[in-house]
């Protein structure tokens, strides 16, 4: 893959969660840390949230030695707090 593209937005994300799908971790926590900007995400656009959520989910999952489902997602989705940075979900209520 050519350099611009290696270094876009979108793509590191996509690299991202290909990465998570297949158990590698310090890709993931790298792109995280890297804090790669996705100049076309929009409001309401979870996909960086979707990938923090399962990224934290699977880490517990392999340390906790527990499966990796919805349960756990939703538990993952109560105790970590996303970044502001990352957070693009719409939230009912806001300033109410």
């Amino acid at each position: 893959m050519n350099a611009p593209l290696r270094t876009n937005g979108r793509i590191r994300l996509l690299e991202a969660q290909a990465s998570l799908k297949i158990g590698d971790l310090d890709l993931v926590d790298k792109f995280f840390k890297e804090g790669v900007v996705v100049a076309d995400l929009r409001e309401g656009d979870g996909s960086l949230t979707e990938l923090w959520f399962e990224y934290h989910a699977l880490q517990i999952s392999i340390a906790e030695n527990v499966p990796l489902d919805d349960d756990l997602i939703r538990r993952v989705e109560r105790q970590v707090s996303v970044p502001k940075p990352i957070d693009f979900r719409m939230k009912s209520g806001i300033g109410v």
